[in-house]
């Protein structure tokens, strides 16, 4: 299945303290992490400093850098200032503002690292260096995943930021997505909105699932419904997860539901210049759970 296309996968364990892990040690989680996936059954590594591992395996280098200085507080403006940040982590501003080193984890394509940046490179090889297929970057946010879990493992983290969907979470959140029926939680990010200006119990609220263009191609954005705000964010990973089990996309006109009792119709929206991919709308049409029977505030 096609996606919008993907430089690298990257996430960002954030760390109160520097407290790096053991070079050996870090090197031994990334073999294991690939060799597990099946990418490669050995690393070749690139000589880098102690504190970080940079290694080439099949089609893919591997990245992890342990730094002993925060990130730039401009990298979390967007994540920081969402309803859905402030719901899941109260204290994420908090959390970001205290910590004083971090551990980046890049997977990238191609085996020449660093070809990325450069231009003459890119316009020959176009997306060859970027993951423009969902076999490929799953396999490479699953890799990415893997290595970050295992480093949060050896070390304290205070929070968690997936880059791809611009999703900032609990360690505690991290950790117990491999335990669900699918990553698409971490991958998509609920962007919810609401047309009386706030959100709670009892008002029309919609969502965008950001991220879901590098899962199945476009964005997704559920149509405003007075529902609960889980229900509405379990959907519209279903529906991704659904696309991905059939292989294509659920047709322009078709609909879904969990019971007879709940149809939500999908429409194809074309890309316009607001909106450059296009996106998938999803609108509750009949939700016996919420009393919805009919189409809901726009």
């Amino acid at each position: 299945m096609k996606i919008a296309p993907l430089k690298s996968i990257e996430c960002a364990l954030l760390h109160d303290h520097f407290a790096p892990v053991d070079g050996r040690d870090l090197l031994d989680i990334v073999t294991k992490a690939v060799q597990k996936s099946g990418i490669a059954p050995q690393v070749s590594r690139i000589p880098t400093s102690d504190e970080h591992v940079h290694v080439l395996a099949g089609n893919y280098h591997i990245l992890v850098s342990q730094n002993r200085s925060p990130l730039a507080a401009d990298g979390f403006v967007g994540c920081l200032s969402l309803p859905i940040t402030n719901m899941m982590l109260p204290d994420a501003s908090a959390r970001v503002s205290r910590h004083r080193a971090n551990t980046f984890v890049t997977v990238g394509k191609g085996a020449l690292p660093g070809a990325q940046s450069n231009a003459f490179l890119n316009e020959i090889m176009g997306d060859k260096f970027s993951f423009t297929e969902w076999a490929d970057a799953e396999r490479a946010m699953k890799l990415c995943y893997a290595i970050s879990r295992a480093i949060m493992k050896a070390g304290k983290v205070s929070c968690v930021h997936w880059c791809a969907s611009d999703y900032l979470v609990s360690p505690e959140f991290f950790a117990e997505v491999e335990y669900g029926p699918s990553m698409t939680p971490l991958y998509v990010r609920p962007y919810l909105f609401s047309s009386v200006g706030h959100l709670r119990s009892g008002v029309p609220v919609g969502m965008v699932g950001n991220g879901a263009q590098y899962l199945i191609g476009r964005p997704v954005v559920f149509n405003q419904a007075k529902v609960d705000l889980d229900w509405m964010i379990t959907r519209v990973a279903n529906f991704v997860d659904m696309c991905h089990l059939r292989g294509s996309v659920i047709p322009d006109g078709d609909s879904l539901g969990a019971d007879p009792n709940e149809v939500i119709t999908v429409a194809h929206v074309a890309p316009t210049q607001d909106q450059p991919l296009g996106c998938y709308e999803l609108t509750a049409q009949r939700v016996a759970q919420f009393g919805i029977d009919g189409p809901q505030v726009r």
